[in-house]
Formats: C-alpha cells, structure tokens, sequence
C-alpha cells in the first residue's frame, strides 16, 4: 500500500484565509522542526491581522523589513540582516504570506482569518487503500 504524509515532524501552522467578500476560502499549512522559525512566522501572522487587506504594501513596507531584521536567524539560520538589500527585507515575508494567504482578485493578500499550530513528535503516515 502507498503511504501519504498526512503531518510533518515538528510544528505545523494551519491558516485560514479568505477574500475579501467573504466567498471563497482557503486554509494553507506550513511546518518546520524550529520553534524560532515557527514563533517568527506567529509574529508575522500576528502582525499582518492588524493590516487587513486593503492598503497597499507601500502602507507596510516598514514593519516588514522590521520584522526580517529582527527574525533573520530563524527564518534564514546564519544569514545577517546587514547583508540583505531592502527588496530581500520586503521579499522574505511576502513569501511566507503568500505561501500561507495567497494573493488576492483585487486586494494584496486575502484577509487572515485564523491559525492554528500543533507539534507532532514524529511523521504520521496514512495508508492509502485500494479496493483489489
């Protein structure tokens, strides 16, 4: 029987986000063994509740190359915030919040509506069964 990896080793964020008039909805995970990485990416989920989704990255450009500067080494392991250009420090949490928002119709990103983390000890596998 095949086997599928239904949660990762580590810690899991689950986010549930949606469009701005409400319809369409969407949940996205991410995982990581690190806990810095992991508590970086709450801050950055935290930070991004308070923005909404309408204003431009313009608007919040700031706050996000606050936030690499201060997360580098969990997000990135060894590499110095000095060292990065101004495109990297905006890059490296867009990345993050499309991976977990996704872009959006007409706005940024979609609105966040929750997140939920677990921790798992150990890879958990399904088997997958076939009639036959």
């Amino acid at each position: 029987m095949k086997k599928i990896l239904v949660v990762a080793k580590g810690y899991t964020i689950t986010v549930n986000s949606w469009e701005n008039d409400g319809d369409h909805w969407n949940t996205n995970e991410i995982s990581s063994e690190s806990k810095e990485y992991i508590d970086a990416v709450i801050e950055l989920l935290d930070l991004i509740k308070t923005w909404g989704n309408d204003r431009e990255p313009s608007d919040y450009i700031e706050q996000l190359k606050e936030w690499t500067i201060k997360n580098i080494k969990a997000i990135n392991g060894t590499e110095d915030a000095n060292s990065l250009s101004d495109f990297d420090k905006e890059d490296i949490p867009l990345d993050i919040i499309y991976e977990l928002l996704d872009d959006s119709d007409y706005y940024t990103f979609r609105i966040l509506n929750d997140y939920l983390v677990t921790y798992s000890e150990e890879d958990i596998y399904q088997e997958i069964y076939k009639k036959g």
